[in-house]
């Protein structure tokens, strides 16, 4: 009986007072869909598990420079940590600060490019929308080919 006391009550301050209704009801409505829509980004964002075949087991190996910097490490430490790795089950690298021009039907233009070592898809357990992945052997860089004589 009392809750529905306090509703004709409020029913009755929000007849006589139309515009601070309009703007409560419209503040609220605001927050409801802000706080839907930044839950949602969080959601997507760091609460869901990334799309990867066992994400907890990934993880990003880092060197420290002398200077104590953290930084990526190179292609041929890459290659030494592979070789002598007892404790990863499989180790893939990549690098995305490449780019290249390409030509298109509307001119030149500049195109964002990742370089990956042939085992990228494996570690991730993904498989390319396109294509196919590396066969053994393509990620070795091949001798520059000579020209003339």
């Amino acid at each position: 009986m009392y809750l529905f006391q306090n509703l004709r009550q409020i029913l009755r301050r929000m007849r006589n007072a139309p515009g601070f209704s309009f703007a409560v009801v419209v503040t609220l409505g605001l927050t409801v869909g802000l706080s839907t829509t930044v839950f949602s980004v969080l959601d997507a964002v760091f609460i869901r598990p990334l799309p990867y075949r066992n994400p907890d087991r990934i993880f990003a190996l880092r060197t420290i420079s002398p200077q104590g910097f953290d930084q990526p490490a190179s292609y041929p430490e890459f290659v030494d940590w592979r070789r002598a790795t007892r404790s990863f089950s499989a180790l893939a690298a990549y690098n995305s600060f490449g780019t290249l021009n390409a030509e298109l039907p509307t001119g030149a233009a500049s195109v964002h490019t990742v370089a990956t070592s042939e085992n990228f898809f494996e570690v991730f357990g993904v498989s390319p929308a396109l294509g196919r992945t590396f066969a053994s052997g393509e990620e070795q860089p091949r001798p520059a080919e000579r020209s003339g004589p």
